[in-house]
């Protein structure tokens, strides 16, 4: 009967494993301990933190908090809380960026009507920061230099019909620039 236990044990045992090796849960660590004749199989699962898990294996409803948090961090290490360009150009043509508060939750937007491109979300967030972070505004700024400034980093014409570009400060200073050529 001893022998029997000890041939039909290691064979459960790698039935077992290689039953479960197609499984959707990972073995990473598994240890076989033997005691008293008796083995045990201690597993650790892994699968809730597999680094290779894709997008499509994720829950599709990942929490848009993680865009948010990741918006406050970057925004805090920024010398702005909040911005806001709007340039009108001829032919009713408009460029708009806006990295702006609703509801207390972080909200970025572009719409350019020039190259007919749009971007909200992070991606939107993404391009006016890097681009804003390139100048430091101040309220003592010379608000020409600020205003060629943004326009060269926005890769925009300095042929508008008005501008009116916002700024809101750390401190929760604003600095408005308004300007009309025609």
């Amino acid at each position: 009967m001893k022998r029997f236990i000890t041939i039909l044990l290691p064979l459960s045992v790698f039935g077992l494993l290689t039953a479960c090796q197609g499984s959707e849960n990972t073995l990473e660590d598994t240890n076989l301990v033997e005691e008293n004749g008796v083995e045990t199989i201690i597993e650790k699962d892994t699968a809730a933190d597999d680094p290779n898990e894709t997008d499509e294996t994720k829950d599709e409803t990942s929490p848009p908090d993680d865009e948010q948090a990741y918006m406050e961090r970057e925004l805090n290490k920024q010398y702005f809380r909040e911005v806001e360009i709007d340039i009108e150009y001829d032919r009713d043509q408009e460029y708009s960026a806006e990295i702006s508060f609703d509801d207390g939750r972080i909200e970025a937007e572009i719409e350019d009507e020039i190259k007919g491109e749009s971007l909200k979300g992070k991606e939107a967030f993404d391009y006016i920061v890097e681009r804003m972070s390139q100048i430091d505004i101040t309220t003592t700024s010379d608000m020409n230099s600020v205003t060629k400034d943004i326009l060269s980093l926005f890769d925009l014409s300095d042929n508008y019909k008005e501008l009116d570009i916002e700024v809101t400060l750390q401190n929760g200073s604003k600095i408005e620039i308004e300007d009309k050529k025609h």
